[in-house]
């Protein structure tokens, strides 16, 4: 017990003291450390303030001085400019009428745990090699594009395969292959704009989701875009590979209203083109 308790004092480092107003009466080392300002700045009226932000104000404060105290996460202005992401607690100090007199407030500085909660993030829905959102992100970017949409609405799903992948990974190597789907992707993405959702479904599988298209022209001339983008040899340690895809599209709500649906008509589609072929696109237009 002894143990936890100078952990948890060890824990909560950077203390400061404020008036109901949320100005700040007296910071403590830590916590000058933290804003990046001395003691003699500490009495500024800025720096009174610094501690303080919205949440705190609007939240933090009222609750605090309602129930005794207050506990959430929130951020410190330091003096540089920079937001640093706090653990905090409020707790309000009472006279013996019950009126509150100032209020006490203990931070932790949690900057590697919300770096870490981005990392942890990122994995989530994001492919490692390509750094395209992966599926897990193409699911929840339809399905909220769906819960989005109006009945006058519509969208595309485009399902790209490349053609003969095998082939490269066979005869160069693995870290070949790795280096063609980077570049691909970046092809990709650089066809179509920022603005359009493209993903890594899984190997040499792409989707590429259109929101809203003028019409069934306007995605047949994107999917014949990315199929030339695609025709553009990608060259690395001086040997130029020429790749190619097959697209199959689907349209909601035509083809479907939910993702499974969508994606596997358009993956049906896309086999369609590998039998006939490959190197081109077809949907059920």
């Amino acid at each position: 017990m002894e143990n936890l308790s100078k952990e948890k004092a060890h824990f909560w480092t950077d203390e400061a003291t404020l008036d109901t107003e949320g100005n700040s009466l007296y910071y403590n080392p830590a916590a000058r450390r933290m804003l990046g300002i001395s003691e003699e700045q500490s009495g500024s009226k800025t720096a009174k303030q610094r501690w303080v932000n919205e949440t705190i104000k609007h939240n933090g404060i009222p609750a605090a001085m309602a129930n005794g105290h207050w506990k959430g996460e929130t951020s410190i202005l330091r003096s540089d400019g920079e937001q640093v992401p706090v653990s905090q607690m409020i707790v309000a100090h009472k006279s013996d009428n019950g009126k509150v007199e100032f209020l006490s407030t203990i931070a932790h500085d949690i900057t590697e745990r919300k770096e870490l909660e981005r990392v942890i993030e990122y994995q989530a829905y994001y492919d490692v090699l390509t750094n395209l959102p992966n599926r897990r992100s193409l699911y929840k970017k339809v399905s909220e594009l769906m819960n989005e949409m109006m009945e006058h609405k519509n969208a595309a799903v485009l399902f790209i395969d490349l053609d003969n992948f095998k082939d490269f990974n066979d005869q160069f190597g693995h870290e070949t292959g790795d280096l063609i789907l980077v570049r691909t992707a970046e092809q990709i993405k650089k066809c179509v704009g920022k603005t359009t959702f493209v993903c890594r479904y899984g190997g040499d599988e792409f989707i590429v989701i259109l929101e809203d298209p003028d019409n069934e022209l306007a995605v047949k001339a994107e999917a014949v875009r990315i199929l030339d983008s695609l025709r553009q040899p990608i060259v690395l340690n001086g040997h130029a590979f020429q790749v190619t895809g097959s697209i199959g599209i689907s349209m909601y709500p035509d083809d479907g209203t939910d993702v499974a649906t969508l994606i596997s008509k358009a993956d049906h589609a896309m086999y369609e083109v590998k039998r006939d072929g490959k190197n081109n696109y077809t949907g059920s237009f």
